[in-house]
């Protein structure tokens, strides 16, 4: 089956057309002049999915013992995994999607992407360190490959490749 844009289960993910939420984890940010100009999503992920983001430009930095989330150098005082639980509990209301979290500048030297796999360890959720396992996943793939007990399926992208390098994989475009 389908649907208006010709994706189907065999489709490399690649081809998926997405939503992705840039800075993610700034519609957590309060009110306040430098917020305001710093929020670029309204609300939470939970929000953001409901709005149709499939996908998260996630940001996270380590502050005091903690993982949380920044745009730049402000600091967005909310735990990262607190946000991917919330995508969980979104999912288990939702089980036919598939949400995308890619992680980037995670700030606070070899501590913060020890914090962010330790939440996603967790939590369950599927970890993808190496950009080459996507290089032919298709959306069924994708789909089982983050399968969660709870309903929906998630996969969280991380390693070195990704940083900074914008998010050439998922869009099929080129450097």
């Amino acid at each position: 089956m389908m649907n208006n844009f010709g994706v189907n289960g065999s489709t490399p993910l690649t081809h998926v057309p997405m939503l992705m939420a840039h800075d993610a984890g700034s519609g957590y940010l309060g009110a306040g002049l430098v917020n305001r100009w710093t929020k670029t999503q309204p609300g939470g992920l939970a929000k953001q999915l409901d709005c149709g983001a499939r996908a998260f430009d996630a940001r996270p930095l380590f502050k005091d013992g903690h993982v949380v989330w920044h745009h730049g150098s402000i600091v967005i005082d909310h735990p990262f995994e607190q946000s991917v639980a919330d995508i969980l509990a979104w999912l288990s209301k939702h089980p036919t999607e598939l949400v995308l979290l890619p992680i980037s500048d995670c700030e606070g030297g070899d501590d913060c992407m020890a914090g962010v796999r330790a939440a996603l360890s967790k939590l369950l959720v599927t970890e993808i360190s190496d950009c080459a396992q996507l290089e032919g996943l298709t959306l069924n793939a994708a789909r089982r490959r983050g399968m969660l007990a709870s309903g929906g399926a998630m996969l969280a992208v991380t390693g070195a490749p990704l940083s900074r390098r914008g998010w050439v994989w998922l869009t099929g475009g080129v450097n």
